[in-house]
């Protein structure tokens, strides 16, 4: 079946929309419960450090907080920052977490790219790579393994190299929004090197992530569509993104305009259409329908039109 999550909390209080962190932490606890209550397959969390807005740091805190509080839903973690964290702590943390809600938490393991995030826990950037090999083998081969059973270990991101790794360690992947041919591609790619599933991990699935917005109001439509520049913004400005990101893009607003190219902005009936091609070549997706500055009713009304009226559309295409 066709997987359909969405995302993708993070926890912000920035300087265009401050609010009191309970209150940011509260909303998603509520957006958990609505969105296991629609039989949505798994709401999703960001990771980054020491931005200035609280930009989610402990992401495996507030799995645990999520799956404590919900029955069935899963929580997926896109990306945690492995290199940043070490094996040994994900495996506890994983191990923990899966002691009481088993098989619900997916970990998506990824690189970052942020020099700040680097530069402040004294690991030197260029080394990420290999210490992202390491630190995968102990996880999937290595004792720590048996620690990780009861949670799903997935990779994430957009660089080939990332790919060619998932599909060496036999594992799942969560694709960065990208335009279909090239998911296709990069899909195919992954699939035609991936190697034996390790034990304790299904098998492999392939997912990506897109910015999203339903809404039957073509007003509220594209006010939405110009908040979701805003997050990109915050990225070029902050730091350079990666180039498997930005490809070709110079300076912020043509990166920003670029990047808000990607979004699926409309009513049901018109994301349905932008979205078939992508539910005929992957196993899921997560839509970002989360974004700083909306209101928790407005979210609430697009994740309804999403369950009820998007996801089994696309479920049958699929």
């Amino acid at each position: 079946m066709f997987e359909i999550g969405v995302g993708c909390w993070t926890m912000q209080s920035t300087y265009m929309s401050p609010r009191p962190f309970g209150e940011i932490y509260r909303e998603a606890l509520h957006h958990a419960r609505l969105a296991e209550a629609l039989n949505l397959d798994s709401i999703d969390f960001g990771e980054h450090h020491h931005g200035y807005d609280g930009y989610l740091p402990a992401s495996m805190a507030v799995a645990a907080g999520v799956l404590a509080s919900t029955n069935r839903i899963s929580v997926g973690l896109g990306v945690l920052l492995l290199p940043l964290h070490g094996a040994a702590r994900v495996a506890e943390m994983t191990s923990a977490i899966s002691s009481f809600a088993p098989d619900r938490l997916r970990v998506v393991l990824g690189l970052g790219w942020r020099k700040i995030e680097y530069a402040a826990s004294g690991i030197d950037r260029t080394k990420r790579g290999l210490l992202m090999d390491e630190y995968a083998l102990a996880l999937f081969d290595g004792d720590l393994s048996k620690k990780v059973r009861g949670a799903e270990l997935w990779f994430g991101g957009g660089a080939p190299a990332m790919l060619a790794r998932a599909a060496r360690f036999g594992a799942s992947f969560c694709h960065t929004f990208a335009p279909v041919d090239v998911l296709r591609e990069r899909i195919e790619s992954w699939r035609s090197q991936l190697g034996p599933v390790r034990p304790g991990q299904p098998q492999p699935r392939s997912t990506f992530t897109i910015d999203v917005w339903i809404d039957n109001n073509p007003e509220r439509c594209e006010w939405v569509r110009q908040r979701m520049r805003e997050p990109w913004r915050f990225y070029v400005e902050m730091d350079s993104l990666p180039p498997e990101i930005t490809g070709d893009a110079t300076g912020v607003e043509s990166t920003v305009d670029m990047l808000n190219s990607y979004s699926v902005v409309g009513s049901p009936r018109q994301v349905i259409e932008q979205l078939s091609a992508y539910a005929k070549i992957t196993d899921g997706a997560v839509f970002r329908i989360w974004f700083d500055g909306l209101e928790t009713a407005l979210v609430d009304e697009c994740m309804i039109l999403l369950a009820r009226e998007v996801a089994p559309a696309l479920r049958r295409l699929a």
